[in-house]
């Protein structure tokens, strides 16, 4: 009876010990299939891009041929629409391939508010115009206080945020953008942005899957609105890279409020100037 249990024993082990090298197998093939994808995805993203690029370079130089027939700077417009569109998934799809792989990286340099409110006077505001809508900014903070951050990628954050606002916020709504800074000591400034909109909202279903990859509510956009589906997933995983929160509120038919929270290493305002002026 001894010799048994201890055939058992011996037994039970050696199937674990299959048992857990097939896991790790499954594990290493799976592992090794993610990143053949990534892999693809990225390559395909590059050299789609470059045609792409090629298309709207040309596309906007037609564009320019003095006394063009108005069928022709139609049709220019068009392409040009749906080019930049295009580019537009492939980026995402770049992009997300990179977070996938741990590759993106942050290039922190200081970003004054006032060159913030520049990019929102040049491609946010003109977004509601478009629609009549009514953008509604309200800041409160300090210019002596510059966080350093990687500006692209915090434009590619808001973008992102209030893009979506505006695209499903009817005509003649309303977006209202806070952006609340403080002081956290230690050289770091908090800075808090809302971002809140009177749209259509969203399902409690969609929320709690918004910021998976391709995730998408069910809605009647049209094709050429409907996007990736990937744009809220890199949102998360840059706030997260940056150490940051993010958390959404919306209701159907009540409207979407989203808060940001980040946090900056800073420097001065007066040092900033004072460098500028030696570079002069």
């Amino acid at each position: 009876a001894i010799y048994r249990e201890v055939g058992d024993e011996v037994r039970m082990q050696n199937e674990l010990k299959v048992r857990l090298e097939h896991e790790e197998k499954l594990r290493r093939d799976a592992m090794a299939a993610n990143d053949a994808k990534t892999d693809f995805l990225s390559r395909m993203s590059h050299d789609i891009r470059t045609p792409l690029n090629g298309i709207i370079g040309l596309t906007y130089l037609t564009r320019e041929i003095p006394d063009l027939p108005d069928a022709a700077r139609n049709n220019l417009n068009k392409i040009d629409i749906s080019s930049k569109f295009l580019l537009s998934l492939v980026n995402d799809i770049l992009d997300m391939s990179k977070a996938e792989s741990g590759r993106i990286e942050l290039h922190p340099e200081p970003y004054p508010v006032e060159e913030f409110n520049s990019y929102l006077d040049a491609v946010i505001r003109p977004l509601c115009a478009e629609k009549n809508q009514k953008f509604i900014l309200e800041e409160q903070v300090t210019s002596d206080l510059v966080p350093l951050a990687d500006k692209s990628r915090i434009n590619q954050v808001l973008f992102n945020l209030l893009s979506n606002a505006v695209k499903y916020t009817p005509e003649g709504g309303t977006i209202t953008y806070r952006i609340t800074g403080r002081a956290a000591g230690e050289g770091r400034v908090t800075i808090d942005h809302e971002i809140k909109d009177t749209g259509i909202g969203m399902s409690d279903k969609f929320q709690a899957m918004m910021f998976d990859p391709f995730a998408q509510e069910n809605r009647d956009d049209s094709s050429t609105h409907r996007g990736s589906g990937l744009g809220l997933a890199i949102v998360k995983k840059l706030v997260d890279l940056m150490g940051g929160t993010i958390e959404v509120h919306s209701t159907i038919g009540k409207g979407t409020t989203i808060l940001l929270h980040l946090c900056f290493a800073v420097v001065s305002g007066e040092s900033l100037a004072a460098e500028h002026a030696e570079r002069r």
